[in-house]
């Protein structure tokens, strides 16, 4: 402890002592009257004992200042009282007077006063009150604190020395902490402050204590995140970074953004789509996915590639077609229809599928019906 601060102890110590010993005056508590000044004005005749006020005791005497008190009941003021030089001072009136005059009337007594009513001092001991002053009572009980103490006590001019410490010292001058000190005065920092004591900061504190979070630094720190980074890396990402500026994707945020996607949007969400997905799942949507993978389909592909395909198409456009389109919307098809559904073309049908007609097609494929189709287109015929 330095010389002044000892000196402000014991200003504190008399100052203390000095308002005990006022009010034990003022109240007749200390010195005690003497015996004739206890009688009352008729002679030989105390007072009465409603006149005669009740006597203070000790704990009638109360201070709001808990660090006097704390004084007052500590081992060094008990040394004090029962030291013999200092009680005769107490004994003496006009002595204990003159030194309390000489007191207040002391410069740096009145100081002190002002000291302990200034408002940095009320400060001072909202901080001392403060868990940061709390922990740096722990930080200079530690064991660190105290072998730095050691080193400081051996070798005092070794931080001179040391580079690190050179180093600090021109962190600390630099324009870089200057910088650090304006911003923890600034409104930023101060909200920073209110951000980190609210609800919000304690949620993230809590999902970075759950699992998931963990989870995921071990995702981060697994081969898979890895082989992502050097996607990331790759000729790929850079050519899709490209791609993402170019014209072409302008024009498609536009059409994103147009009547049509929107239209398409709802077509997704409609149920006719959404019954489309099912018959996708159904066994008959997998059954023509396997026709369509089967020969017959790619047989199919290669006739429509064909000559004889492209000729049918010519066919359909050609006026033949059309002529057979509106014969087929015509009065006589309908009748053809009709006829067909009734009762003669059955009959017709039954007769095809009997032996007279079977007969028939073997005489037809034989040798004397190949013959007589070479005597019609012979000359005699024609002659005939």
């Amino acid at each position: 402890m330095s010389k002044l601060s000892k000196r402000s102890v014991w200003l504190v110590v008399i100052g203390v002592i000095v308002v005990v010993m006022v009010i034990l005056r003022v109240f007749h508590i200390f010195p005690p009257p003497a015996t004739n000044e206890l009688a009352g004005t008729i002679g030989n005749v105390e007072k009465v004992d409603r006149f005669r006020g009740k006597q203070m005791t000790i704990k009638d005497i109360k201070c709001d200042n808990p660090g006097v008190t704390q004084f007052v009941q500590s081992a060094e003021f008990q040394n004090l009282l029962k030291d013999e030089k200092f009680r005769a001072i107490l004994k003496d009136p006009d002595r204990f007077e003159k030194l309390a005059a000489s007191v207040q009337k002391n410069q740096d007594f009145q100081q002190l006063q002002e000291g302990l009513t200034n408002q940095d001092f009320q400060q001072l001991q909202e901080v001392l009150k403060g868990q940061d002053f709390q922990h740096f009572q722990e930080v200079v009980k530690s064991q660190d604190f105290q072998h730095l103490q050691e080193v400081l006590k051996s070798s005092p001019q070794a931080f001179k020395y040391n580079q690190d410490f050179q180093q600090l010292q021109e962190v600390l001058k630099g324009q870089d902490f200057q910088h650090f000190q304006e911003v923890v005065k600034g409104q930023d920092f101060q909200h920073l402050q209110e951000v980190l004591k609210g609800q919000d900061f304690q949620h993230l504190q809590e999902v970075v204590k759950g699992q998931d979070f963990q989870h995921l630094q071990e995702v981060l720190k697994g081969q898979d995140f890895q082989q992502f980074q050097e996607v990331l890396k790759g000729q790929d990402i850079q050519h899709l970074q490209e791609v993402l500026k170019g014209q072409d994707f302008q024009h498609l945020q536009e059409v994103v953004k147009g009547q049509d996607f929107q239209h398409l949007q709802e077509v997704l969400t409609s149920q006719d789509f959404q019954h489309l997905q099912e018959v996708m799942k159904g066994q008959d949507f997998q059954h023509l996915q396997e026709v369509l993978k089967g020969q017959d389909f790619q047989h199919l592909q290669g006739a429509l590639k064909g000559q004889d395909f492209q000729h049918l198409q010519e066919a359909l456009k050609g006026q033949d077609f059309q002529h057979l389109q509106e014969a087929l919307k015509g009065q006589d098809f309908q009748h053809l229809q009709e006829a067909l559904k009734g009762q003669d073309f059955q009959h017709l049908q039954e007769v095809l599928k009997g032996q007279d007609i079977q007969h028939l097609q073997e005489v037809l494929k034989g040798q004397d019906f190949g013959y007589l189709q070479e005597v019609l287109k012979g000359q005699d015929f024609q002659h005939l």
